[in-house]
């Protein structure tokens, strides 16, 4: 009598079921078409045998695992139409005018600018992944950490490119419709509507020159693999790097005239 086994990975208990089943009706019909009646009758033996990592591994994310990170920093990213549009308004009443008398750095005073925004943004993020664990059941890996500091560098990475975005909008509406544009184009192509895994290795390698893939990957990283805090000092650091270009280019470019340029 033939055995097959079927190797199933613990965490996919449904699928492996389906699998066996599949397996099981076509040995069966592999036998009834060999014309053994004898054989069809009895039909094979299958023994299912589950291996595997039980903490994660290497499999993929389940629908709450992408989809709780991947709107949550879709979220903090919109975050950069509002912080575009209060730079604008602030240099259209010539407040920045007034704060160019002051002692301080064009740089300081955007950052200055931006801080509180840095702030209700991080708060945001952290209140979706706190809803996704009551709610969904999200883990939070052993090292909730690192969901932290890669959330840091998320909400750096979104202030900075609502810098860039003042930069070079002229009005309010503007930014509204370049930064909607952009935030939307890197969510797609990063990762945050659609997981990465799923796309072709080229658009994966692609996503990369969006912060958005580098975040997602580091959520993945705690959430997903259950890795410590040093698997997610590469993305929080690419996050940063994103960060410091949108902003050094954001400043250089800000006119802090009350007219556009």
């Amino acid at each position: 009598m033939a055995e097959l086994s079927v190797l199933i990975d613990p965490e996919e208990g449904a699928s492996g079921g389906v699998a066996s089943a599949v397996v099981d009706r076509a040995s069966r019909q592999l036998i009834a078409d060999s014309a053994d009646t004898a054989a069809a009758s009895e039909g094979p033996s299958i023994s299912v045998v589950t291996e595997g990592a039980t903490s994660g591994g290497s499999r993929e994310p389940d629908v709450y695992e992408q989809n709780v990170p991947g709107f949550a920093i879709l979220a903090g990213f919109f975050m950069t139409m509002f912080v575009a549009g209060s730079i604008l308004a602030e240099k259209f009443l010539g407040t920045f005018r007034r704060l160019m008398a002051t002692p301080v750095t064009r740089s300081r005073v955007l950052l200055g600018k931006v801080l509180g925004s840095f702030a209700v943004g991080f708060v945001q993020m952290m209140l979706l992944f706190a809803f996704g664990y009551v709610v969904f059941g999200l883990s939070l890996g052993s090292q909730p950490l690192g969901i932290v500091l890669v959330t840091l560098g998320v909400v750096s990475a979104a202030t900075g490119l609502g810098v860039l975005i003042a930069g070079f909008a002229r009005t309010d509406q503007q930014a509204t419709a370049f930064g909607t544009l952009i935030v939307l184009s890197m969510a797609a192509l990063g990762g945050s509507m659609v997981p990465r895994f799923i796309m072709p290795d080229t658009m994966q390698t692609i996503g990369l020159i969006t912060p958005h893939a580098w975040a997602i990957d580091g959520y993945h990283e705690i959430i997903v693999r259950n890795e410590g805090l040093l698997s997610v000092v590469p993305h929080t650091a690419a996050l940063l790097g994103f960060a410091a270009i949108f902003f050094s280019i954001g400043a250089w470019r800000f006119s802090y005239r009350m007219t556009p340029d």
